[in-house]
């Protein structure tokens, strides 16, 4: 997952900002998938799963939708109260980098235990 904040500093943020104010050439590809987690939501489950002790074996806390990489700039576009249609977008598959397309991690197992984590349209207000 990726993790973002909105009130510290965000790398995710300072690259999307940078790029529609011309001052990067990176580019947001449309199939390379992630699910975008707040930090504040992710530091909450850690907290609560650090006062548990019934809880073993692989968890994946993450947000609760995958999205592109140009979804995500899109929703910080908004955020920032730019164009999101002047994300810049590009393919992976065609970029020549080796590297997964589709990293969306199952929080199934911590949603039954309650722990969730909201949506960018949730936190960024979409």
């Amino acid at each position: 997952s990726l993790i973002y904040a909105v009130d510290g500093p965000c790398p995710m943020i300072d690259d999307v900002s940078a790029a529609l104010a011309g001052r990067s050439s990176i580019r947001f590809f449309t199939d390379e998938m992630r699910c975008p987690v707040h930090a504040g939501d992710l530091a909450e489950a850690v907290v609560t799963l650090a006062q548990r002790d019934d809880v073993v074996g692989p968890l994946h806390i993450a947000g609760p939708e995958a999205l592109s990489r140009a979804d995500i700039a899109a929703c910080v576009a908004r955020w920032l109260r730019l164009d999101p249609q002047q994300v810049p977008r590009a393919s992976l598959a065609e970029s020549g980098l080796v590297r997964p397309g589709v990293v969306a991690l199952d929080s199934g197992r911590a949603a039954a235990m309650g722990l969730t984590c909201r949506t960018m349209d949730e936190v960024l207000g979409g």
